[in-house]
């Protein structure tokens, strides 16, 4: 899973939490310091992995939704534990900037993206190899979104279903 040094947009998992959270999103040295503080607060409180489903749990990821568990639904229609990998990844790499690699808008960003995401899930051990390029083969349907918003795939890839709980 990473330790706390894990970043994104230079800011930790804990701080960027933390921020949306507990905490204002102004620019000021002052809010830096308290989100610091706060994350510092935290980590000795929780464990690294109850950080990170709180995280998820909050997190925009497009399409209205706010939650990991609330993204599958609105991108998949199925609850997170049924999602496969290459659905998974596509989710993770949402998070940066999620309007800006919807599958329906910019299906060449968003492979960018979940290929960006599987890789690093190789790096880190969680998949092998060859499980991260199945599920980076796996196309966007020309006809990219259903009639009910969700996207369209062509075939499946299962994941591990260890790796995909989370807490509701």
């Amino acid at each position: 899973m990473g330790d706390s040094t894990s970043q994104q947009g230079g800011s930790t998992i804990t701080q960027q939490y933390v921020k949306a959270v507990y905490l204002t999103s102004e620019r000021t040295l002052d809010r830096k310091l308290r989100e610091a503080v706060l994350a510092v607060k935290l980590e000795q409180r929780l464990d690294k992995r109850e950080i990170l489903t709180r995280y998820l749990n909050q997190v925009y990821f497009g399409r209205g939704a706010y939650g990991v568990e609330a993204a599958s639904r609105a991108y998949f229609g199925v609850p997170v534990d049924e999602l496969q990998l290459h659905q998974a990844a596509y989710l993770a790499g949402l998070i940066r900037s999620p309007e800006s690699a919807d599958a329906a808008q910019d299906p060449e960003e968003a492979s960018r993206r979940r290929e960006t995401t599987l890789q690093a899930m190789v790096e880190e051990g969680y998949i092998t190899e060859a499980d991260a390029t199945e599920a980076a083969e796996v196309p966007w349907v020309s006809e990219a979104v259903a009639p009910d918003g969700t996207p369209k795939w062509s075939r499946s890839v299962r994941a591990p279903p260890s790796r995909l709980t989370s807490t509701r």
